[in-house]
């Protein structure tokens, strides 16, 4: 239903941020913690760690939004819609290429398939046309991106990274 993050290892003391981006067709319905109590109706949860704790998401994908036609992951390196992601799979010491057909593009944001952020870029609070990324330090592996658009839309995909 979309990528979490704020996971990871924490001390006594420390407040826990932890949300999800949901995929397009998907509704927020809850976080809960390990004995299946709700903390939170909404997408985005502050904890302030006290002890180790395990939190669940909980999404409906059966009610569709308004226009989702699309399955909420898609690849748009072969869509042929107006976001082109490439090359994919990324190999060392290539750029990572984004495309658009309007200036629309504002940031991108990179998860690992444990939900993990590992990066936040912004390009432009009007939006870019192209856009050209290094990432040398980024490990071999499967990814979810999610590049911001203007008017407050996004597209969502996977990156592999070999």
């Amino acid at each position: 239903g979309g990528v979490a993050y704020g996971g990871g290892s924490y001390y006594w003391g420390d407040t826990a941020h932890i949300g999800i981006y949901l995929y397009d067709s998907v509704i927020f319905e809850r976080w809960s913690n390990a004995d299946f109590v709700q903390v939170s109706s909404q997408p985005e949860y502050t904890y302030p760690v006290t002890h180790t704790e395990i939190f669940t998401a909980s999404v409906d994908a059966s009610k569709l939004k308004d226009k989702d036609v699309d399955p909420p992951i898609e690849d748009t390196t072969v869509s042929g819609k107006n976001i082109r992601v490439y090359p994919n799979p990324l190999m060392d010491g290539q750029e990572l290429n984004i495309l658009s057909d309007k200036e629309n593009l504002q940031s991108i944001r990179l998860f690992s398939t444990a939900g993990k952020h590992i990066l936040y870029r912004k390009f432009s609070e009007d939006g870019v046309k192209s856009v050209r990324l290094r990432l040398p330090h980024l490990e071999a592996g499967c990814y979810f991106y999610e590049i911001g658009l203007t008017g407050d839309s996004r597209k969502i995909g996977k990156l592999i990274k070999l």
